[in-house]
């Protein structure tokens, strides 16, 4: 008897995207006032342990007193915008920095990029600085999971997943165990490795 009715068969999982060899550019001219840029490359799963490290590193990164900002839009006025991005999926995700400038200070601006991440890698960040990042993330994170319903997407998302039972008060004390020497780390590894991909598009 033939069905139509969805298959209960689950996919199997998709093979890990290899890493490139080298770094890679692809760049499209549309005559437009602005650049948009992108330098990034592969991130992490839902699963994977990086995780928490990835996440405060991107709170040391974002926001109008987070690095990125700082250097390359109040100091150097090189950026209409700048943030980190960052993707966790089933699967690798990606991550990599986002910055809007001038078409005239493109060049600048991806080197000014670079610079804020070398400096992460090269000298180790602050006690106050680390505590400053987890305070917010925690606390973001605190009122994202404030109603009955965000609690429960949360926790249903990682049942449907089929990720390992992560009790609210174990996942604090993995941001919190998060050190300077893992934000250098995991810096080094997804976000300056010869892997990464920048778009120019503008």
């Amino acid at each position: 008897m033939h069905n139509d009715g969805p298959s209960n068969v689950t996919p199997a999982p998709l093979a890990d995207e290899p890493e490139l060899k080298a770094p890679r550019w692809v760049e499209r001219h549309l005559g437009r006032e602005q650049f948009h840029i992108l330098v990034g490359g592969l991130g992490v799963k839902v699963s994977d342990d990086d995780r928490f490290a990835l996440r405060i590193l991107q709170t040391l990164l974002a926001g109008q007193s987070g690095r990125l900002f700082l250097e390359l839009r109040e100091k150097r006025s090189l950026a209409y915008s700048v943030s980190p991005v960052c993707f966790e999926g089933m699967e690798r995700g990606y991550l990599g920095t986002y910055i809007a400038c001038a078409p005239g200070k493109k060049e600048e601006a991806i080197s000014g990029i670079q610079k804020v991440l070398q400096t992460i890698v090269s000298k180790t960040p602050g006690a106050s600085e680390m505590k400053r990042a987890k305070e917010f993330y925690l606390g973001r994170r605190a009122m994202d999971l404030q109603s009955d319903t965000a609690l429960a997407t949360h926790y249903g998302l990682e049942a449907i997943y089929d990720l390992p039972y992560l009790p609210d008060d174990k996942a604090l004390q993995i941001v919190r165990s998060v050190s300077a020497k893992d934000i250098q780390r995991v810096c080094a590894k997804y976000f300056l490795e010869p892997h990464l991909v920048t778009s120019v598009v503008g």
